[in-house]
């Protein structure tokens, strides 16, 4: 745009200059409004061009209070109607659960992570465009983003370790921690400026209101932010929020590690 902007700067001076001293004071202010309209739309163009971007892979250090940290780990691309967020993960399946098993829990996760996070929110650019953000998981075992082990019975699942008998809810909550997400429950891994309270939602338990807030997604918005050059981005709410994936059956249960 500076370019652009340099050039129409130059030209206008004389050409109004040479209107107002042949008197046409009427023809030069509309000549100066004519080039100040001509300025505006350039700039517009300009601020609204939004081509997207070619897939690239984010790995974040994620710090959280009590001494616990984890990298956050996606791949984004955007056209120019979206942006997609994908979250590869490889699943190793303990001794003792057959494929058949791991294919049915397979299913049920990726139905719940989807529920809980996509169509979820949209990218506002810094000229007040909105993009829908599309968030899907991709089991993949040769370049993931996550590896997790899948282990029999119905354990506390975290990032690396999950239960074949694990409420589907509880997945999209650790899911949340592949995003960079904190948790927001007591003696979880909480921001280390402290937890919010203001509400329930799934990164503090996976048993109630299964929400999912903006600011689940601060690391994605951040990353966003630094590969576009647009620093006023945001990540807001694409519209109502449901119930989601099916809950646990307590909160204690949800929570993760």
């Amino acid at each position: 745009m500076s370019a652009v902007t340099t050039e129409i700067q130059q030209q206008t001076p004389p050409a109004s200059a040479g209107i107002f001293r042949r008197g046409g004071w009427l023809t030069g202010l509309v000549a100066l409004a004519i080039a100040a309209a001509v300025l505006w739309l350039f700039a517009q163009v300009d601020e609204a061009h939004w081509q997207g971007f070619q897939r690239q892979r984010f790995v974040i250090p994620v710090a959280a209070a009590n001494h616990k940290s984890w990298r956050a780990g996606f791949d984004m691309w955007a056209d120019k109607q979206a942006v997609h967020l994908e979250v590869a993960i490889h699943l190793l399946a303990q001794p003792g659960i057959s494929r058949v098993r791991l294919e049915q829990v397979k299913t049920g996760w990726r139905q719940a992570i989807g529920q809980a996070w996509n169509h979820r929110f949209a990218v506002r650019l810094s000229n007040g465009e909105q993009l829908p953000l599309f968030i899907d998981v991709r089991w993949d075992a040769v370049s993931p983003n996550h590896e997790v082990i899948v282990r029999k019975g119905n354990g506390a699942p975290d990032q690396h370790n999950w239960f074949y008998r694990n409420r589907p809810a509880m997945i999209a909550h650790e899911f949340g921690h592949m995003l960079g997400a904190y948790d927001e429950y007591p003696g979880g891994a909480v921001a280390p400026g402290g937890m919010p309270h203001d509400g329930d939602n799934l990164m503090r338990s996976a048993s109630g209101n299964r929400q999912v807030l903006p600011r689940h997604l601060a690391r994605v918005q951040q990353s966003l932010r630094v590969l576009t050059g647009q620093p006023e981005l945001e990540i807001v709410l694409a519209g109502p929020q449901n119930t989601g994936a099916e809950g646990g059956s307590s909160a204690d249960e949800a929570k993760g590690r």
